[in-house]
């Protein structure tokens, strides 16, 4: 088969990159027929992967989630496989599938309007926080300090709203902290969200987090963020085919590390459309391959 490298050269600040530098020895060591493209834009990953001629072509995402998104929707339906070389800041994605012994599996994927997740997707707090993250990403201040100030901001500024939520065609309309949709089990760089998850069952696991008072949304946070949710008094679980949610004007959807803005989602999982190539062994022998090798 061959081996078409995407590599996101900002992925990591930069290590996707410094980890490309090596493909071309490391694909002729291994005698590979590859392939390297280096992505420009949003959704330009999408695009050369969609319209690339062949069959039965190896991706490799060298990136973070975002860049698994985009590879993971365009093999979708196809005879082609998305393979994961873990070089982002989350690689939450890979964090489920790397202990799975199987090389070529299907996994299910998820349908948000008209894009897909096939990770997480969060509505209310979080993806509050990943917007704020995004719009901080320019501050002169650390990158690792990005995120707990963006949550401190959220936090000052968060309401929690009356969402209209449909989980297969069950009808809730209550203040809700976050609702979390989950095909994978970790997000947010490793935060343990939905352990229970299984990436090829045909549903996705539902968070629904209802309102509480500032010390609850605290005491909630910190149970997310040290992976201890399903501990918390205010969560119910669900599992589900479909999910509709609602609110009277647009508000953010956070999904694979990217954002959409609407007053209306609808979530939907599709069992078992994509092509999962895990070779951990190969992806082993590639991140420790060194050009002295040669």
């Amino acid at each position: 088969m061959k081996h078409v490298f995407i590599v996101n050269p900002i992925s990591g600040g930069g290590s996707a990159l410094k980890e490309a530098k090596k493909i071309d020895s490391f694909a002729k060591k291994e005698k590979l027929d590859y392939e390297v493209y280096y992505t420009k834009c949003e959704r330009d990953a999408y695009n050369f992967v969609k319209n690339y001629k062949g069959k039965k072509i190896i991706f490799h995402s060298l990136g973070g989630d975002g860049t698994v998104n985009e590879v993971a929707s365009a093999v979708m339906d196809t005879d082609n496989y998305l393979s994961i070389i873990p070089n982002g800041s989350g690689n939450d994605f890979y964090r489920t599938i790397r202990k799975t012994a199987l090389i070529e599996f299907k996994c299910d994927i998820c349908r948000i309007n008209n894009r897909y997740f096939i990770n997480v997707a969060s509505v209310g707090l979080d993806a509050d926080v990943a917007k704020n993250s995004y719009l901080m990403k320019d501050f002169k201040i650390p990158r690792k300090q990005i995120y707990n100030l963006a949550i401190f901001y959220t936090l000052l500024n968060y309401r929690s709203r009356s969402l209209d939520i449909e989980i297969d065609g069950e009808k809730l309309k209550q203040k809700t902290l976050m609702v979390a949709l989950c095909n994978g089990r970790l997000y947010g760089g490793g935060i343990k969200i939905a352990m229970d998850a299984s990436i090829d069952d045909g549903l996705m696991d539902v968070l629904v987090i209802e309102k509480s008072n500032i010390f609850g949304v605290i005491s909630g946070l910190f149970k997310l963020v040290r992976g201890k949710i399903h501990t918390y008094k205010k969560l119910k679980k669900y599992k589900a085919k479909k999910v509709v949610i609602k609110y009277k004007k647009p508000i953010y959807s956070s999904y694979d590390g990217e954002m959409m803005e609407s007053n209306k989602f609808e979530f939907e999982i599709l069992d078992k459309r994509v092509n999962i190539y895990n070779d951990r062994d190969f992806i082993r022998r590639f991140l420790e391959f060194k050009e002295k090798e040669q």
